[in-house]
Order: structure tokens, then sequence, then C-alpha cells
């Protein structure tokens, strides 16, 4: 079934690159008012942006233009989106959506997202006791280093803000048992998981591991790398690692689609 997904996802990348002629896995959000979403999963969205923090109120869609229209028409029946304003009656321009090639992977931005109060400059109110819940990297000759929680030990100017990606706890200890997996996609010179940070080490010329690192950088990692995975998967089949080769692969598809999620929220937000 998975393979099905991870098919799905790479035709659809097709797909759009044809269609649109720009990078497959770059941003597909247009003005509402302009063209209304496909016919694809996703979530809509409402930004409630205070002075300093924010909320972002989702809904997940299983078919995104189906239900378009419908909260436009009837927003009262989508409480969970919060877009009736007493005094802003334009409910389409506060109503936002994003795209994703797989229903999961809408449900996994509202699970990991959705409701919580996020501070607008999470680095200007540092806390030691409680340092934030995004983030970071920082990226070196042949080297992506990943920090869960914001530290000043690390020069400020070095980092990347990846935002909230997940639980770090439980996404340590995934990467924790992907050491094998990743080694089956580049080779690896250093690896760790431990004390709020991940580091992996490679060839900086290994097209997969620059890949992975556009993951986060960019909340894109192209064509060719879904479909290595893709590739890898189908021939896997016979193997008694299948099942956990689907997790780790659905696991870099919750990764990237997130942090592209984020990276227009940040846009929002500026």
């Amino acid at each position: 079934m998975f393979v099905d997904d991870i098919d799905a996802l790479v035709r659809e990348t097709i797909s759009h690159s044809e269609g649109l002629n720009k990078n497959p896995f770059m941003d597909f959000s247009f003005d509402p008012e302009e063209i209304g979403p496909g016919q694809v999963p996703g979530v809509f969205y409402h930004l409630e942006k205070k002075a300093s923090t924010f909320v972002i109120r989702i809904f997940e869609s299983q078919n995104l233009s189906a239900d378009y229209q419908n909260i436009l028409d009837k927003p009262e029946n989508y409480p969970t989106l919060r877009l009736l304003d007493e005094e802003d009656h334009n409910v389409a321009q506060r109503l936002k959506y994003f795209e994703c090639d797989l229903f999961e992977l809408a449900k996994n931005i509202k699970t990991e997202l959705a409701n919580k109060r996020f501070p607008i400059f999470e680095e200007h109110i540092f806390n030691v006791s409680d340092p934030g819940d995004s983030w970071w990297v920082k990226l070196d000759e042949n080297q992506i280093k990943i920090f869960f929680k914001l530290s000043r030990t690390e020069s400020m100017d070095e980092l990347i803000k990846l935002g909230p990606l997940g639980d770090s706890k439980l996404t340590m200890e995934k990467f924790n048992k992907l050491y094998g997996y990743f080694k089956m996609l580049f080779p690896i010179e250093d690896y760790s998981s431990a004390h709020g940070q991940f580091t992996i080490k490679s060839d900086d010329h290994n097209m997969m591991f620059k890949a992975f690192k556009n993951i986060f950088t960019k909340g894109d990692s192209g064509f060719d790398f879904w479909d290595s995975l893709r590739r890898l998967e189908m021939k896997s089949q016979s193997e008694p690692f299948i099942e956990s080769l689907k997790e780790a692969n659905l696991f870099m598809m919750e990764l990237a689609n997130i942090r592209r999620f984020w990276i227009q929220i940040q846009k929002q937000i500026d």
C-alpha cells in the first residue's frame, strides 16, 4: 500500500512540474481569488496573529477543491478555523490553504501545529528552562546538525530556524533507529542522535545527501530523491525490513511536507 502512496507522490510531482514548469516540490499555494485549490488533499488554515504570538487554526481536507466553497459559504460549520469576525466579514481573505500529496500528510500538519500558540520571535525570548518548540539547523562542510531546542552554546548567526516540525523526543528516537536506512541512501561518516541534537556527516557531493539536507533548508528535496525512495521500496518488497523502510520513507515525506508548510507560514508572519 505504501508503495502506491509514494508512487502517487512521484506522479503528482511530475504532473505539477510539467504543468507549472517550475520546481516540482515548491509551494503550490495561490491567491484563492485568482484560482481555487486543486482536487487534492491538504489543509485549510486561518493564521491568527497578535502582537508577539500567533496561532494556526487548521482543518484537514481530502479534497481541497470540494471543501473550499463550502467553507466560504458556511464558515460557521467549520468552527475549528475560527473564520467569523464581527468586524471583518471577508472570510475569503482569512482562509488560506496548503496542498499535500497525501491526506496522511495533511493530518500530520494538523496534529503537530494546530491550535498551539507560537512566539513570533522565539529567539528573542529564550528561556533556558523552556527553550521553545522550534528546531534549528547548522550546515557545515559535509555535515548537517539539527538542534531540537535553542541553545546559547551555538552562534545564532550560524543557525537556520526550521520551525516546530514535530515532537523533539519522538523525532530523536526515530533518528536513533534510522542509521541503517540512511546508509542505504548515502555514505555515512558520522551519525548521532542524543542530547537534544541530531548529527549526520556524509559526502557533500552525493546527490541523495544534498537532497536530504534540502528537506530542512527548503522543504524541497526534488523529484529524483522521492523517485529513489520509491524504487528502493519496490526492490525491497521481499526484505524483512520492508515495513521499517516504509515507515522511514513516510517520515521523510512528513518532514519535507511540514517544513514546506512552515516556510509558507513564515512568509505570512513576516
